[in-house]
């Protein structure tokens, strides 16, 4: 049990002393101190086991629902141009050669430019995430809206880059707010709770797409252009939604008492990654420059999600290809098994993590290899075997597993505020990356075989069983070291420098050896 809670601290208290405290720190050493971090003034507060239970289902149905409709519209309005592709777009916008190839890649430009903006954004205002999200929903939807007046490629193509741009802030945003109100066991879970938003968004996605699609185009509005306005008017008020049910922390949360509150603060205390500093610090920069998690964790980001590309932007004409399907069949036939197989295979492998903490690594392993059988399989197969094709089609839908579970480590093994930023930020570059290169292998000239994207499939499947296995290796290696440091000090001094990194603060997971340990 914690020592009994002092008097409570209102949420403008806590704003106030985060004040106080940065301007401290900003004439401080940058080193790292528990002083620097408002959620630090938070006095310990004792509780049950049933009353941290009640807070976090509290947490659960208030906080997930809007983090995982937030990534069901973020996955639907940047994947229209997959819908919207087969019900005229490219002969309406007079799209040729690799130029639709291109509307999806600079996408993906846009959210390659807007990583280090959105992550600095986020460590400014950490206080202030709720307000984040809900503002990129709202610009990102109006990108969307305005879509349907695009003539040519080019008002597409700008369109689409400011779409990335402004959509690029809500993934990291949702991972820091996974890291700052759950614990490190309870995050793979939810990490993949919320991303479910994805094999969702494709489902609702195909439905709705049916039913859009059987509305005949008229003299003022196209087939095409109806997808734009109705889900960007979806996003549109959801980001209302947002405005009024997200809170920024804990101590901002209505649907909590103020004892709940303090509850579900000090929850997250042991994470030892929750921070609210605001300020840049180079030496943690460096540090994660340096840090061998921090560039496999970027390359598993990078190689997971090249294939990715396939569902994404390609599989209505992958599929339309697969056989003598109308559009309407293909959008059906495209989504909805597909990203059935997804959802079971998150929940899933997710759950397990949960059970088994330490077997993350591993269940990215096993979940490569269901996805590397089915590239094989489009790969190798004849065309006119459009059973074997489609079931490895359905079978590359597994592969979300390591993705995932590269987000949660991201989120539970990166102390110190900018620290965790950067890693939050190379993560993102490396999914944005390969969202540009990955199109480039799925040429027009090859549809519907894409000889050269199947054949990127496989290797990068091939390729994510080493990096995973690498990357647990090197965290058993380390957290022994650590183990061995502690145990060879003295006892009053090893518990001394314990006590001194409790609770909140700005060390990273390096300056805390003494306590921190990898999960894996």
């Amino acid at each position: 049990m914690q020592p009994a809670a002092t008097k409570p601290i209102s949420e403008d208290q806590l704003e106030k002393m985060g004040d106080e405290v940065n301007a401290r720190a900003s004439s401080t050493s940058s080193t790292g101190d528990h002083d620097n971090d408002a959620f630090n003034q938070v006095a310990h507060h004792a509780f049950s086991e049933e009353d941290g239970k009640r807070v976090l289902r509290k947490i659960d149905t208030r906080i997930m629902p809007l983090l995982v409709g937030c990534y069901i519209l973020s996955f639907l309005d940047k994947t229209l141009l997959n819908y919207s592709s087969i019900f005229g777009l490219q002969k309406a916008l007079h799209l040729h050669g690799t130029q639709y190839s291109w509307t999806s890649s600079i996408f993906s430009f846009g959210y390659l430019v807007g990583q280090p903006i959105a992550g600095r954004l986020i460590q400014r205002y950490s206080l202030h995430v709720g307000k984040i999200i809900t503002l990129s929903v709202f610009i990102w939807s109006c990108m969307v809206l305005l879509t349907p007046v695009c003539k040519d490629f080019k008002s597409l193509a700008v369109l689409r880059f400011f779409l990335g741009v402004f959509e690029s802030p809500v993934a990291p945003a949702i991972v820091h707010v996974t890291s700052t109100w759950y614990t490190r066991d309870e995050q793979s879970f939810r990490t993949g709770l919320w991303f479910c938003g994805t094999p969702i968004g494709n489902i609702i996605g195909g439905v709705l797409s049916y039913a859009i699609g059987s509305i005949k185009s008229t003299k003022h509005v196209q087939q095409w252009q109806i997808f734009y306005l109705f889900f960007g008017a979806i996003s549109f008020l959801y980001s209302f939604v947002l405005a009024a049910f997200l809170p920024d922390t804990q101590l901002k949360a209505r649907f909590l008492t103020q004892e709940q509150k303090e509850i579900a603060v000090e929850r997250v205390r042991a994470n030892h990654t929750v921070s609210a500093d605001k300020h840049f610090k180079w030496d943690q920069a460096i540090e994660f420059i340096l840090d061998p998690q921090a560039i496999l964790i970027f390359l598993i980001a990078f190689v997971s999600t090249l294939p990715s590309v396939a569902a994404s932007s390609f599989s209505s004409l992958i599929v339309k290809g697969l056989g003598d399907f109308t559009a309407l069949q293909t959008t059906v036939i495209s989504s909805i098994p597909a990203s059935t197989i997804q959802i079971m295979t998150l929940a899933g492998l997710t759950y397990i993590a949960t059970k088994y903490p330490g077997w993350r690594l591993w269940l990215s392993i096993i979940s490569s290899v269901p996805p590397l059988v089915g590239a094989v399989l489009l790969h190798n197969l004849p065309t006119h075997n459009v059973g074997g094709r489609l079931t490895g089609y359905y079978l590359t839908f597994t592969h979300s597993g390591s993705y995932i579970f590269a987000l949660s480590l991201l989120a539970s093994n990166f102390g110190g505020s900018t620290k965790k930023i950067m890693a939050s930020a190379a993560v993102f570059i490396g999914y944005s990356a390969a969202l540009i290169a990955g199109p480039q292998f799925f040429l027009s000239s090859q549809a519907p075989n894409y000889t050269e994207g199947f054949a990127m499939m496989i290797s990068t499947y091939s390729i994510m069983i080493p990096l995973c296995f690498i990357l647990r290796v090197y965290y058993v290696w380390e957290n022994g070291r650590r183990d061995k440091l502690v145990a060879a000090e003295r006892d009053g001094e090893a518990k001394a420098h314990a006590e001194e990194d409790e609770g909140f603060t700005d060390l990273t997971d390096r300056q805390q050896w003494r306590t921190f340990r990898y999960t894996m």
